[in-house]
C-alpha cells in the first residue's frame, strides 16, 4: 500500500495563503447558505402542515 503525502511547503508554494483563506471562507459561506435554506424550508413545511391540519385540509402531501 502506497501512502502519498504532501508537505506544507509544497502546498504553500502552489497556492498563496491569502487565496487559501479566501477559498476556505467561500466554502464556509456556501455551507452556511445551504444550512439556512434547508432549515428554513423544513420550518416552513412544518408550519404549513400544521396550518392545513388546523383548517382540515388533509389532502395529499407534496414531498
Amino acid at each position: 500500500m502506497k501512502i502519498y503525502t504532501t508537505s506544507a511547503s509544497s502546498v504553500a508554494s502552489e497556492i498563496a495563503p491569502d487565496a487559501m483563506v479566501s477559498e476556505a471562507w467561500e466554502a464556509v459561506g456556501a455551507s452556511l447558505e445551504r444550512l439556512c435554506v434547508i432549515a428554513g424550508t423544513s420550518s416552513l413545511q412544518k408550519l404549513m402542515g400544521e396550518g392545513t391540519a388546523q383548517l382540515g385540509l388533509n389532502g395529499p402531501k407534496i414531498p
